[in-house]
């Protein structure tokens, strides 16, 4: 049994559960939503940058919270 579309399939549903909590018509309110649901969910700390695009940058994600430390903490490479 092939297991990526089930897992696709539950991560796009996730997505838009969590999307329908934080959203927000005003942008920077949305920004903020997220960071904070991040947050609160022990899940790292989400900063946003907003330039001619959106960079998000992420600390003491949940994801690398037990992999081995390289380079720089926190400096993008």
């Amino acid at each position: 049994m092939e297991i990526n579309p089930i897992m696709k399939a539950i991560g796009n549903y996730i997505g838009d559960y969590i999307f329908t909590q934080v959203y927000d018509r005003d942008f920077e309110k949305f920004l903020y939503n997220i960071s904070k649901y991040w947050a609160d969910n022990n899940l790292g700390f989400l900063t946003f940058e907003v330039k001619n695009n959106l960079r998000i940058i992420c600390m003491h994600s949940f994801e690398s919270v037990k992999l081995e430390k390289t380079g720089l903490f926190g400096v993008p490479s």
